[in-house]
């Protein structure tokens, strides 16, 4: 029988708890980035649906434009029946084909929510027949077991998005 040298003999148990140890370290570490890669991919999350909101915004705007007797700008504030108002009407639906059996209610799927959506726009500047007016969308935060300021829950994070439109001139003001 051939005798084991100190080489050939194998691990010791310090090496092996060493290894462990350094295994566990490297571990923690990818645990804590997968965590804060959850975080970013919820918030990019939120941030798509609200660029998302924002042009949902403007192709009303451009809808309203649509409308062959309209002259002048469309209506960018938050008036009864303006772009921004079934803007808000729309995204604060609890179901995609809308509520009851009128003519939208053609799904019962729930609506995405982005949590504490807040839709506000701002003063709109007009340059001749250029209107813009800047569209801020605000939403809660709250990811996981983050520590918030007292009495907070969630972080505000906030969208803005300038809206251009071309306004119509009035049939006079038209150039042949």
């Amino acid at each position: 029988m051939k005798r084991l040298t100190r080489r050939e003999d194998g691990f010791s148990m310090m090496e092996v708890l060493i290894a462990l140890a350094v295994l566990s370290i490297g571990l923690t570490g990818v645990a804590v980035m997968q965590l804060s890669t959850l975080k970013y991919v919820h918030s990019s999350h939120y941030r798509s649906m609200a660029s998302t909101i924002a042009l949902d915004f403007e192709e009303r705007v451009w809808w309203e434009l649509a409308d062959n007797t309209m002259t002048g700008c469309p209506d960018l504030t938050g008036a009864d029946g303006s772009a921004l108002d079934n803007l808000l009407t729309h995204w604060n639906r609890e179901y995609v084909g809308g509520e009851g059996d009128g003519a939208w209610g053609w799904s019962d799927a729930r609506m995405l929510k982005v949590p504490g959506l807040q839709i506000t726009a701002g003063t709109a500047t007009t340059n001749e027949f250029i209107s813009e007016v800047p569209i801020t969308l605000t939403w809660a935060e709250s990811r996981f077991d983050e520590e918030f300021p007292e009495g907070e829950t969630s972080a505000t994070e906030s969208f803005t998005y300038n809206v251009r439109v071309v306004c119509r001139k009035a049939e006079e003001e038209e150039e042949v």
